[in-house]
């Protein structure tokens, strides 16, 4: 299957956005691009092989991101269920948290069939990832949570890359539960986006 990811330029969905972080604290969003190139990661529930897998391989991969990468995660519900996420995977990125699917939505990540949950191209990763290989730890309680999942399971994830003043440089949106954005390419796109001029119509964040 087609991996989706790509060079956009395109208007910011995300511009207005407040949503709170794994200590209960509201951010705007628009500081995060406001004076560098910033990456966001859309998770999916916390209780997914393929997210704490996932997230966990980013984090391995976080020298291919460069030095001091501002990357940021959004998840979904509470801040006690992000901060043992983060807790159980040893993911440092922040969490930011759309309980409602809001900046989901406005990124238009789509919620997945069963067939790109469940399907064969899923399985082949989750399959991988519930052995932990390449990775030098195992998510604590286990790669594969035997528990019910507590967010939105059909929910897809994805990854983009913001210029500095919040233009949208790069994207990728998951096409099945186990496609995430190739942490290298992520890493590419960061750089080439923090060398982008700032664009002339950014506001400040207030």
């Amino acid at each position: 299957m087609k991996r989706v990811t790509s060079p956009v330029s395109s208007a910011n969905p995300l511009l207005g956005f407040a949503l709170k972080d794994e200590h209960g604290v509201d951010v705007e969003l628009g500081e995060l691009w406001w004076e560098r190139a910033a990456a966001i990661v859309f998770l999916r529930h916390y209780l997914c092989v393929q997210c704490r897998v996932g997230a966990m391989e980013l984090e391995r991969d976080r020298d291919l991101l460069g030095l001091d990468p501002n990357v940021w995660l959004i998840g979904m519900g509470t801040p006690v269920q992000a901060a043992a996420f983060k807790q159980q995977t040893g993911v440092r990125f922040p969490v930011l948290l759309s309980p409602d699917l809001r900046a989901y939505e406005a990124m238009d990540l789509p919620r997945g069939s069963l067939r790109q949950i469940f399907g064969l191209a899923a399985q082949r990763v989750a399959r991988r990832r519930a052995k932990g290989t390449g990775l030098v730890r195992g998510a604590e309680g286990g790669n594969r949570p035997k528990q019910r999942p507590e967010q939105d399971w059909h929910q897809l994830g994805g990854a983009f890359v913001f210029a500095p003043g919040g233009e949208i440089v790069w994207s990728h949106r998951a096409r099945h539960a186990g496609d995430d954005a190739d942490a290298g390419a992520l890493g590419d796109a960061l750089r080439q986006a923090e060398r982008a001029p700032t664009a002339p119509n950014s506001t400040s964040p207030t």
